[in-house]
Formats: C-alpha cells, structure tokens, sequence
C-alpha cells in the first residue's frame, strides 16, 4: 500500500501527516514485534482519513488491481468514509 501511496500526488502537509502516523506506528510497533492487525486496519484508516476523496478512489482502485494480479488479499478492504 505504502508504494501505491506514492502515485496519489500527496500535498506537503499529506505528506507530513503520513510521516507522522508511520512514525507513530513503528515506534509502537516495532520490526519483528508481535503483528497487530488491529493496530495496521488502525494505521490504514488513518491513511485512508487523511486523503482527498479522490485520492481514496484512485488508492482503492490500485489495491484491487494488485490483488487481482496477485490472488487474494493482504488486508481487508478499507470501510467507506464519507
């Protein structure tokens, strides 16, 4: 998801933001920890929160694009937002 994030054309306070939440995360999550699916559906709805409604439909749309090619799903489907 990380790399589609980069094809969205993120303003510089996107940008910060998700800086921000990705430290945030791996501070409290940090590599080879126990994985906590809540805390990464957490992390992407956060994600998903701070985009353009139309950044969220061109993401949504490369998510299900990578998981046709590649058989299946990593995460879950993201919820609507509003």
């Amino acid at each position: 998801m990380f790399a589609m994030l980069r094809m969205l054309d993120l303003s510089q306070q996107q940008q910060d933001q998700l800086k921000t939440l990705l430290q945030n995360y791996r501070a409290a999550h940090p590599r080879g920890s126990q994985p906590d699916p809540a805390a990464r559906r957490q992390l992407r709805d956060q994600i998903f929160a701070l985009l353009t409604p139309e950044q969220r439909t061109k993401l949504r749309a490369e998510m299900q694009a990578w998981r046709s090619q590649h058989g299946g799903s990593a995460e879950p489907t993201p919820a609507p937002t509003p």
